[in-house]
């Protein structure tokens, strides 16, 4: 579980959430991340339906922009998927 602390703490990019601190007792670890206010891409997805073509390829795009800024830090992060990507207004 350190190693993802030292993971979170050297991705700084816009389309990632912050870490933000942590702490731990002597049960548990407690990462907090930044407050991000909307829903997951799948809910959307549920519940809009159908985005245009506009709002596909800005999801896409910043989706790829996290993604490549992980890549380019040398991490890589095994779980993308739409539960995982956080969509907001």
């Amino acid at each position: 579980m350190h190693e993802e602390l030292l993971v979170l703490c050297k991705l700084d990019h816009p389309y990632i959430a912050q870490y933000i601190e942590s702490f731990e007792d002597e049960k548990y670890m407690y990462i907090v991340m930044e407050l991000i206010q909307g829903k997951e891409l799948m809910s959307r997805m549920a519940s809009v339906g159908t985005y245009t073509e506009l709002e596909a390829a800005q999801i896409i795009y910043k989706t790829i922009e996290g993604v490549n800024h992980c890549h380019a830090s040398g991490v890589v992060h095994r779980d993308l998927k739409p539960e995982n990507i956080m969509v907001t207004d």
